[in-house]
C-alpha cells in the first residue's frame, strides 16, 4: 500500500526546477539569430524538451517567476507560453 505522500506526489506534475533554465539565454541566441526574444524563448523551451532536460508533464514556472528569472518583460514570456501552447509543447 503506498503511503498517502506517495500518491499525491504521483497525480501532481513535476516542477520545473532552475536546472532546466541554465544557459537558456545564451543558448536562445545561439540556436536561433535573428529572432525576436519571445521566438527565442519558444526554441529554448522546445530544445530543452527535445534533450529531455524538461521531462514531459513537468509544471512550468508562472509568467511572472520565469520573467523575473530571465530578467524579461512578462508580456515576452506569456507571448512565449502562449505560442508553445499553440506548438503543443505546453498544454
Amino acid at each position: 500500500m503506498q503511503s498517502s505522500s506517495n500518491a499525491s506526489a504521483l497525480r501532481q506534475p513535476a516542477q520545473a526546477g532552475a536546472g532546466w533554465m541554465q544557459g537558456l539565454m545564451g543558448e536562445m541566441d545561439e540556436a536561433a539569430p535573428g529572432l525576436g526574444l519571445a521566438q527565442r524563448l519558444v526554441v529554448g523551451v522546445e530544445l530543452r524538451v527535445i534533450d529531455g532536460r524538461l521531462a514531459p508533464g513537468t509544471k512550468m514556472p508562472s509568467v511572472r517567476a520565469l520573467a523575473g528569472k530571465l530578467g524579461i518583460s512578462t508580456f515576452t514570456v506569456t507571448e512565449s507560453y502562449s505560442a508553445l501552447r499553440a506548438r503543443s509543447v505546453l498544454a
